[in-house]
């Protein structure tokens, strides 16, 4: 395999003015992200016909003539689970690809597993196999070697036939607006995460009462603030499991926070006396706007009845040969009893759920509105069967 190494904005240009005539490019990035506040870029990889590159943006002075070329409208950019690639290219020139193809996405929707890494899926498609050598790389450091470089490579030679043979696919199963529709719906999450400050992602929040959310709001605003000032990661601010515990608390007493096993760390333990003044200001500050993902705790009837159903969409997307938790996730089912037990007049002010949209509605929102009215049953049909339930 041969392949330019980029480390001068001259080199760049001429890169991107062979780039600009590909229809197609496969994209991959390597970063590091536990150490500072945005992801920390190290390498860019790209692929295109002949042309194969890896870019230093350690060294190159500008990216912005290589993320304007990515945004012109006559390319398709193909990426694997491509989230932060896409991160990159808006942060930089505030734009996504007019036209991009996400490889393990349109994979989930043939009827592959979802998430599928990309090893195994080269190996599943193109029957190839990849090395795992440098998993563990750090990026960051200078010189890499020949080995970390080629693994480096090998995550973008194999996207343009991975694209050809997925598009070719989509296209036999007619479902090529569906991922086109999921394409954009990606977009839009990728700038809401960037605008929003989910504070309710941290793992148990949402299960505090109000006043604790609130208080667990007031902290994760503070850590944001506190780690984007220090250009660290907020976790290694403080731990997520620490500011949920701090919230459920209720206390702004640093002695009585002090009991808390982990906060006794003088990394911590010195910021404290912050932490005890969001305490105390939560009460009186607005609260952070919400999204649909900051839920109220489902009733038990929710819970219920979403276990019912999380059979069924299985048997619905097996029977459609699409991955499951593309088609619908555990939470997206308690969003669909949710917003169904509402009732009309309540539906109003509630977002409508991503199984009562687009193709999700057509091919598995209709059997769970008919089996929740009771017009049809799930039953066990064969129980040595591989799929031994029914929906009848």
């Amino acid at each position: 395999m041969t392949y330019e190494i980029v480390t001068t904005d001259d080199q760049l240009s001429t890169l991107c003015q062979r780039l600009a005539a590909m229809p197609a490019i496969g994209l991959d990035t390597e970063f590091v992200s536990e150490y500072s506040y945005q992801p920390h870029l190290c390498l860019i990889q790209v692929a295109a016909g002949q042309v194969r590159a890896v870019i230093d943006p350690l060294a190159v002075g500008s990216l912005t003539p290589f993320w304007t070329m990515l945004i012109e409208p006559q390319r398709e950019i193909i990426v694997h689970a491509g989230y932060q690639e896409l991160r990159f290219i808006l942060q930089a020139v505030g734009a996504f690809p007019n036209n991009w193809f996400d490889v393990q996405l349109a994979a989930g929707m043939v009827g592959m597993d979802y998430p599928l890494s990309y090893s195994k899926l080269v190996a599943a498609l193109l029957k190839q196999s990849l090395g795992k050598g440098e998993t563990r790389t750090d990026w960051r450091q200078r010189p890499l070697t020949s080995s970390q470089l080629r693994y480096a490579m090998d995550d973008v030679l194999h996207l343009e036939p991975l694209h050809e043979r997925l598009t070719k696919r989509l296209n036999e199963l007619g479902r090529m607006a569906w991922f086109r529709g999921d394409t954009l719906a990606w977009e839009q999450e990728v700038q809401a995460a960037d605008i929003a400050k989910p504070w309710w992602r941290v793992p148990g929040a949402t299960g505090l009462s109000v006043k604790a959310q609130a208080i667990a709001q007031q902290i994760w605003l503070w850590r944001d603030a506190e780690a984007q000032r220090r250009n660290r990661s907020p976790r290694q601010v403080l731990r997520d499991d620490l500011l949920v515990e701090i919230a459920r608390r209720e206390s702004s007493n640093v002695d009585q926070l002090l009991e808390v096993r982990g906060l006794e760390q003088r990394r911590v333990r010195d910021l404290l006396p912050q932490i005890a003044q969001c305490v105390k200001d939560a009460p009186s500050q607005p609260s952070p706007p919400l999204t649909s993902r900051a839920r109220d705790v489902p009733s038990p009837k929710v819970h219920l009845l979403a276990q019912f159903l999380s059979p069924a969409l299985a048997i619905v997307a097996r029977s459609h040969n699409i991955a499951p938790v593309l088609l619908g996730t555990s939470q997206d089912i308690k969003d669909f009893v949710a917003y169904r037990l509402a009732g009309a007049n309540r539906q109003r002010d509630m977002e409508q759920p991503a199984l009562a949209q687009g193709w999700r509605a057509e091919i598995v929102g209709k059997v769970l509105d008919q089996l929740l009215a009771g017009d049809r049953s799930l039953r066990i049909a064969a129980m040595q069967s591989e799929q031994p339930l029914a929906i009848e």
